[in-house]
Order: structure tokens, then sequence, then C-alpha cells
């Protein structure tokens, strides 16, 4: 879907700021008038809210392991065994099949 952009916004509706020539939603738009206004400050500021959301993020975890370590160490390790065993399944799997295809080639370009 094409957006056209007038004077001080766009078809999305995003204002422009004309003074600083940037627009407050250009790391969240696809539209190509709003690419054209971004600048580094608000490269900046996007890696600043990211990097913010990434410290609430461990906060949060630092919370959920002092009230559920016990719970998710559980998980954790019932989670990893069951995996492993599940791939140790498939390796098994796959050898079986190889093994198979090499027995029927044995049998198909034997030399009669």
């Amino acid at each position: 879907m094409s957006h056209e952009c007038s004077h001080n916004s766009c078809s999305h509706g995003h204002h422009h700021d004309a003074a600083s020539s940037s627009c407050e939603h250009c790391q969240h738009c696809s539209c190509s008038c709003h690419k054209k206004k971004c600048s580094f400050v608000d490269d900046l500021f996007k890696l600043a809210d990211d990097a913010w959301m990434e410290l609430l993020k461990d906060k949060i975890k630092d919370e959920i392991l002092k009230n559920s370590k016990d719970n998710i160490e559980q998980l954790a390790k019932l989670a990893a065994s069951s995996n492993q065993a599940r791939w140790s399944e498939k390796l098994a799997e796959k050898r079986n099949k190889d093994e198979f295809e090499e027995h029927l080639k044995a049998i198909m370009y034997k030399k009669r």
C-alpha cells in the first residue's frame, strides 16, 4: 500500500515536525516519507528505548527467579533432559535410515 506525503503529514496520519524535519513515528512506519525524515538522533532515541526495555526485562527475570527459582530450575531441567532424549531418538532414527539406505544400495547395485 502506497502512502502519499503532504507538507506536515502522510496518508498514514503521522504528523511531521517541520521545524526539526523528523517524524515521531519513523521507526514504526514503512512510509518512505518517514524514512527520509529519520535522523541519527531518532536512531539513538530508539536505541535508548530498546536498552531501557532490555533492562526492565532483566529486572523482571530477576524477580521471577527470586520468587520461583525452584520451579524454574525444575522446568529447565525437565525441558533440557526431554530435549536431549528427543534428539537422541532423532539421531538414532537417522542412523537407522542411513544404514537402510546403504543396504538398499548394496542390493540394488549388486553385480549379477
